[in-house]
């Protein structure tokens, strides 16, 4: 069972690194914004356009909205919805090692009481 527990802690620990990893790269998020950049070629059937255009979608009271985006804002727009695309990844990590994590320090307690019990 000392064994068992020794490993046990571990890998609590190991997880518990990892963890603090992640924390500190959600904390350490950029100026974010949420939503998608798409590039669209919009035009009626009369006049097609000829060269792409670019849009923020965004959800807004449960309904989909796009966003003009100018040329010259394309590339601050990009790196603000890459980062928030990021953060929303690291958010889902950290919320898993978590899960991880306390699944572990239940079985330790487990553990620890079977042995205080022999």
């Amino acid at each position: 069972m000392k064994n068992k527990t020794t490993a046990l802690k571990k890998q609590i620990k190991h997880k518990f690194k990892k963890a603090l990893k992640v924390q500190e790269e959600i904390l350490a998020s950029k100026k974010m914004m949420s939503g998608s950049l798409i590039k669209r070629y919009l035009g009626t059937k009369e006049c097609k356009r000829t060269s792409h255009a670019f849009y923020l979608s965004i959800l807004k009271n449960g309904k989909r909205k796009l966003i003009y985006v100018s040329k010259d804002e394309v590339k601050s727009v990009k790196a603000q919805v890459m980062e928030w695309k990021k953060y929303k990844h690291n958010l889902k990590k950290w919320r898993e090692l978590m899960e991880f994590i306390k699944q572990d320090l239940e079985q330790f307690g487990k553990i620890q009481n079977q042995l205080g019990q022999e």
